[in-house]
């Protein structure tokens, strides 16, 4: 697939331990037999209970299914009813998956981790908005100084070799020995450095007051980063030494999960350079 020309992508899916963390509140369309849809906020999935509030009333041992959306479509999830608390002028239940096959639970488990981590990300990379760069100002897009190499493409020619001398999640420095032109599309693929993750604590602590227990977890900013595949224009460019070129590239074909995993890596660069 392309990006040059295009202005959609989606990430494509990787595989993810079937093991899922507990989610995030989710708004959901829960049914049963003879109740007509309704709506509900699911407020916590894993691969074998849920627990969601609604006004329905529903009795245990009532079967309720509902639609959970992932970056691949919609996954079915059914279960029973085992437990009803009320919680205002709503009910609260908890719902055994004992309606699902092996291969259903697998792959809700999968989602479910997945969509953990992006909205993990996105609550990260908004906590970013607000640091200072190395002048002192702030700025949605940090940039910060660094290198690692990528290749391009042209609508005209190949893939080629090139370095990047600055990143942020809106553009990047480029420096390669083609003349490009101003307004040029390529498309860009690369994968960010993770050494620099080290300066991320290796795993955090996690009270879990129900149980009167304390878990310990491996950390979402130390998850190495993957190959991105994106688009971009020429903004500007001048020469550089040695008979190369420089230019000043913007993001145009981006997805939000791309631009929080560049946010991620900034952060990283500018916490490890505070250090020393």
């Amino acid at each position: 697939m392309t990006w040059i020309g295009s202005r959609t992508h989606k990430r494509p899916a990787t595989a993810e331990p079937a093991s899922a963390p507990a989610s995030l509140e989710f708004p959901v369309s829960v049914s049963a037999r003879g109740i007509a849809p309704a709506s509900a906020v699911l407020e916590h999935l894993t691969a074998n209970e849920c627990r969601f509030r609604t006004v329905v009333f529903f009795d245990p041992g009532d079967g309720v299914e509902f639609a959970y959306a992932t970056s691949s479509g919609q996954i079915f999830v059914r279960g029973s009813v085992v437990a009803r608390t009320t919680s205002g002028p709503r009910f609260l239940y908890r719902m055994r998956l004992d309606r699902m096959s092996s291969k259903e639970l697998d792959a809700l488990a999968r989602a479910v981790n997945e969509n953990h981590r992006r909205a993990a990300s996105r609550n990260f990379a908004q906590s970013l908005n607000a640091v200072p760069t190395t002048d002192r100002l702030t700025r949605a897009s940090v940039r910060v100084v660094t290198q690692f190499p990528l290749v391009y493409r042209t609508p005209k020619d190949g893939f080629r070799n090139a370095k990047a001398g600055n990143v942020s999640s809106g553009g990047l420095l480029m420096s390669c020995a083609d003349v490009l032109v101003e307004g040029l599309p390529v498309e860009l693929r690369f994968t960010l450095p993770s050494d620099v993750l080290r300066v991320f604590p290796e795993e955090t602590a996690v009270l879990d007051l129900r149980n009167a227990r304390i878990d310990y977890s491996p950390t979402d900013p130390r998850r190495p980063f993957e190959e991105m595949v994106v688009g971009a224009r020429v903004v500007t460019g001048r020469e550089a030494g040695g008979g190369g070129y420089r230019y000043g590239l913007a993001f145009t074909a981006i997805d939000g999960y791309q631009q929080e995993e560049i946010a991620r890596y900034t952060h990283a660069v500018q916490r490890s350079r505070n250090r020393h």
